[in-house]
Parts: structure tokens; sequence; C-alpha cells
């Protein structure tokens, strides 16, 4: 590990303990809180490693110039996915906590969960998350070498289907099951495409202080940027125009929920930063090729994914917002600490492993 890598894993470690502690705390002092709050942070993390190997997975079925200097940032992201499935537990052990739908009562009273019941019911549930993360870490050690010496195009091209295929039903469990009774058939790819742009944001950020990157790879980079949140912004409002225009009942209610309350306010501040100013910032080349305006609109574009996961999560559930929004963020500093900690130990291995491999050499 260098210098910048041992002070990254020493704090994430530093900061996953003390999130770790103030979680426990706010699940002892407002359980109810708790839940929205910790589901909330896990799905930031897990847009993190998620993001990360979809984009590994892009680029090595495409194998093009602009993911050389990225790859490492990206295998180090795939590399916090079994963090990701330790943080799953406490879903495994109150999933009636998180999830309406593991709760008879509320089973009882509606019919349309009683027709979902053989999809949404806790022991096939836990099997499908046990799929999932058995599959992407299979695929993480793939594409990012431990298991293998050479690239695959055909890894690559098989890998994206899986992920995408996958990822489409971990998107309906862990996100649109929290309101069983909702339909939408396009927010699984919103989803994924929001843990791309998150997980893209991270790797501007981390890629250039220990890495300088010329003129020219930072306006390739920039150009994957804007794309993704050119295709976040289109998905987002596609969907909206959508559900909206059509006016059903079991649908249009997702929105209502969130276009009151003050939530409403967050969707603004979602159009205004996550799509308007980073559109305008990287329109131009000078605003791609900047070493300043780049990791400032990826630092922008990461705070805003934590404000869209709240806005999808939090307002599912009844109670107050505040306690959520603290307890959420003590659960983010743990997972995503125990996140930095990985990430910072997955680059350190791999840059051990390439100096052994150019002495040997």
């Amino acid at each position: 590990m260098t210098r910048t890598q041992r002070r990254m894993f020493g704090l994430g470690l530093a900061a996953a303990v003390i999130g770790g502690l103030a979680s426990a705390a706010g699940w002892l002092m407002d359980p109810a809180s708790f839940f929205p709050a910790y589901l909330t942070a896990w799905l930031v993390g897990l847009g993190f490693g998620l993001g990360g190997l979809t984009l590994r997975l892009v680029d090595e079925s495409l194998f093009a110039h602009w993911g050389h200097p990225i790859r490492p940032m990206l295998n180090a992201s795939s590399a916090t996915l079994p963090v990701l499935a330790v943080a799953f537990v406490p879903m495994v052990l109150w999933p009636d906590g998180f999830f309406a739908w593991s709760r008879p009562e509320i089973v009882a009273e509606s019919d349309l969960l009683q027709k979902k019941i053989h999809y949404l019911n806790d022991l096939f549930f836990f099997a499908r998350a046990a799929g999932y993360f058995v599959l992407w870490v299979v695929l993480a050690l793939l594409v990012g070498g431990r298991m293998r010496r050479r690239g695959s195009k055909t890894l690559g091209a098989f890998g994206l289907i899986a992920v995408l295929l996958s990822g489409t039903f971990a998107a309906v469990d862990w996100t649109m099951s929290i309101e069983p009774e909702w339909f939408s058939t396009g927010f699984p790819l919103l989803f994924l495409t929001g843990c791309c742009l998150q997980a893209f944001a991270l790797t501007m950020l981390t890629l250039g202080p220990g890495r300088p990157l010329d003129k020219e790879t930072r306006n390739s980079l920039g150009k994957l940027l804007l794309t993704l949140v050119m295709l976040w912004t289109y998905l987002q409002l596609t969907h909206y125009i959508i559900i909206w225009s059509g006016n059903i009942s079991t649908d249009a209610f997702w929105y209502q929920k969130r276009s009151t309350g003050g939530w409403q306010w967050l969707a603004l501040a979602m159009l205004v930063f996550a799509s308007i100013l980073p559109f305008l910032a990287l329109l131009s080349r000078f605003g791609r090729q900047s070493a300043r305006v780049l990791p400032a609109v990826a630092a922008l574009v990461l705070a805003m994914r934590a404000v869209e996961v709240s806005w999808i999560v939090v307002p599912a559930f009844d109670g107050d917002v505040l306690p959520v929004v603290a307890i959420a963020a003590a659960g983010l500093l743990a997972i995503c600490g125990l996140q930095c900690a990985a990430f910072a130990w997955d680059l350190g291995r791999t840059g051990s492993t390439r100096a052994k491999e150019a002495d040997h050499g």
C-alpha cells in the first residue's frame, strides 16, 4: 500500500467503528427509524459496488481506451461487494422491519400481496439475495484478475448480461418491494443507471489525486460522465412522464408521496444539481478537461445520489424524517467506511502484485 492508501484504509476502519456504534445506538433508541435509515445507507453503498462491477464489465466487453486509467478503481469498487453482503445481515435478521410483505398481518389484508406471496416470501428472498452476491463476487474476482490472467470480451459480454438481469431483480427486491403494491417496469434500469453514475463519479474523485491525467484523457472521461448524467436524466423524466400521464392509481401514488411533505424540494434539487448543472459544466470541452471542474461535478453527483436514494426509500415509511436522516448518516459512515477500507486494500494489493510482476519480468 502507498501512504495514501494506508491512510484511506485506517480512516475507513475508524469511520466504520464510529458509524457502527452510532447506528447501534440509533437502533436501540428508535427502532422504527433505524430500518429506513439503514436501508438507505446500504443502498447507497450498493451503488458503489454494483455500479463499479457493471462499468468494469462494460470496459471488459469493449476494451476501450477510456477504461485503461480507471480499471484499478473499478476493480476496487467491485471488491467492496463482500462488504455489502455482510452488511445485508440486518435485513436477514429483521425482514419485517424493512419490508411490509414480510408481515403476515399486512399480507392478510391485501389480495394483491397474497398473489405475490410465492415470490415475496422470506426464504425465497434470502435465496435470491445469496444468488446475487455469489454471482457478483465471482464476476468481480474474474474481471479483477484474481481468478485469471488475460482479458476476455466474452466474459465481459456474458457477465454484463448476467449483472443486468440479476440487478433488475435485485432492484425489485430491495427498492420496489418496500412498497409491494407498486408497479414499474422502468425503475430497475433507472436504479442500475444511478449505480453506474455513482460508481463512475467516485472513480473521478479517486483518480485525480493519485494519478494525474492529461487533458485528452480527462476529456474522454468527462464525456462518459456527461453521457451517464444525460442517460440518468432521460430515464428519470421518461419514468415520471409515463407514470404520471397514465394516471393509474397503483402507479401514480409512488410519485404522489414524493411530491408532498417537502419531498418535492428534494426532487427539484436533484433536477438542478444532478442534471442541469452537471450537464452545463460538462458540455464544454473546457469543463471536461479542467482538473477542478471534473472532480467538483463528480462530488456533486455523489451527493445527489445519496439524496436520490433517500427520496426513494424514506417516504415509503411512516414516522419523523430527522431521526431517519441522523441514523442514515451513521449507517453511511459505517458501511462506506468499510467499503473505503476494502477499496484501499484492493488498490494496494493490485499495486503490490504489479510491482512483483515487474521485478520478476
